[in-house]
């Protein structure tokens, strides 16, 4: 049996756990990586400020909100938005915040280990518009997705920084 901050590994022997959080043989840079960048209600206020800009276009839209390391904070889709759609908000995200660049600017295969880890983890990692990196203090702080809007990925993406302007400066 594991000891408290340790994980059982197949070989049957205690392995640390970087996902633990009470892992004693963490560094501090591990420490530093797990810290969520994005509070949930600024995530949220994201969403809102997103979903309202897509009301005022008139499209029916997903968003998604992730934190610097690519995994999900916030997300919201819209009445009769696609389901489908809600993946590629999230893709769209991820690859915006693995990279500091909008998510129609990606042209090759994606480099970047936040955004290898997300994609390990089954999220896809899109390169279509829609998708913008969230800096704060010149850090990237996460990435906003916005999906859903047929043919208009313009629209997505003006729907992605209303909810990325609503943080203010």
């Amino acid at each position: 049996m594991p000891r408290r901050g340790e994980a059982w590994s197949s070989r049957g022997t205690f392995a640390a756990s970087p996902c633990y959080p009470f892992n004693r043989d963490r560094t501090e840079t591990q420490r530093e990586i797990r810290s969520m960048t994005l509070t949930l209600a600024e995530a949220n206020t994201i969403v809102a400020a997103a979903i309202a800009k897509a009301r005022q276009l008139n499209i029916i839209v997903n968003v998604a909100v992730c934190d610097n390391q690519g995994h999900l904070i916030s997300f919201n889709r819209m009445d009769r938005a696609t389901v489908e759609g809600g993946r590629f908000a999230i893709g769209k995200a991820v690859a915006s915040a693995g990279t500091g660049l909008p998510s129609g600017e990606l042209v090759s295969r994606v480099d970047h280990p936040q955004v290898a880890g997300a994609v390990a983890e089954g999220v896809s990692v899109l390169h279509v518009r829609g998708g913008l990196p969230i800096f704060r203090n010149g850090q990237i702080e996460g990435g906003c997705g916005v999906s859903g809007a047929p043919s208009h990925h313009h629209q997505e993406e003006a729907c992605a920084l209303a909810g990325i302007a609503s943080l203010g400066p």
